[in-house]
């Protein structure tokens, strides 16, 4: 009984999500790929679901789901770090001490990037936005 009274208010509770474009409600959550690099998913299901993009449909380095055909092709002489990807943007990036950076494609050039959701370190690696935090609050 429990767990049906938790799957009604569930469903009542997302009736008014409201997904970007390319991108749909999943009830147990989504888990996207991104341009260029292949993320691997946990199978547990997320309590209150969430959006994600469309079949045929990855991240890009803004956070926005475009089609897999639309990845910018990925420069082999460039080799990205972990967490990064190789994509056009402005000459600027968010790190931990600006978090909220505001960038915009002035410049545009080709580079290794931080995936949407990470930010560079001290250390020029792209690391978590959550654990800039947790390094101030220590």
């Amino acid at each position: 009984m429990e767990a049906f009274l938790a799957s009604i208010i569930t469903d009542i509770l997302l009736m008014n999500v409201t997904c970007g474009t390319n991108e749909q409600f999943y009830r147990c959550g989504a888990c996207d790929s991104v341009c260029g690099v292949q993320i691997s998913c946990a199978s547990v299901c997320q309590p209150f679901g969430g959006c994600g993009c469309i079949q045929d449909h990855v991240r890009d380095s803004a956070g926005t789901c475009i089609p897999k055909t639309e990845c910018p092709p990925v420069n082999r002489n460039d080799t990205c770090s972990e967490f990064e990807i190789f994509s056009k943007g402005g000459k600027c990036e968010r790190t931990c001490e600006r978090p909220s950076k505001r960038c915009y494609r002035v410049g545009v050039k080709e580079a290794c990037r931080c995936l949407p959701g990470y930010v560079r370190d001290k250390a020029e690696k792209c690391v978590p936005i959550s654990s800039c935090f947790k390094a101030i609050f220590k």
